[in-house]
């Protein structure tokens, strides 16, 4: 079983700790997801290093591995998710709730339980 990425959402805003493991948390969330892709299509997606938070390099790694995603799973590609300010508390909260519904919708198409 796999944590649910609804839970993303809660990341706290200037919490250097909280980003850092959740990039962590993300990245194997990744793998997992991947996984679950390939049993259910055939599709291979490319997994990005992730697991550690680096800028806008990082957010725009965030945004292939995204587009990766919904490509191998026939699903629209996700809208920008690189050009937020991380130390805007809005832009942070605003990216947080984003990735975490968008990554729900992956594990449900990938039937990710």
């Amino acid at each position: 079983m796999t944590v649910s990425p609804t839970l993303w959402a809660g990341v706290p805003f200037g919490n250097f700790t909280a980003l850092t493991d959740w990039a962590g948390t993300y990245e194997l969330w990744c793998r997992d997801l991947a996984q679950a892709i390939f049993a259910k299509n055939g599709k291979t997606v490319r997994i990005y290093p992730l697991g550690t938070y680096g800028g806008k390099d990082w957010l725009q790694a965030v945004q292939q591995q995204n587009v990766e995603f919904a490509v191998a799973l026939g699903l629209a590609p996700p809208g920008d998710l690189a050009s937020y300010d991380f130390r805007d508390a809005s832009d942070f909260a605003s990216w947080f709730f984003l990735i975490s519904q968008l990554s729900e919708g992956f594990r449900v198409a990938a039937g990710l339980l």
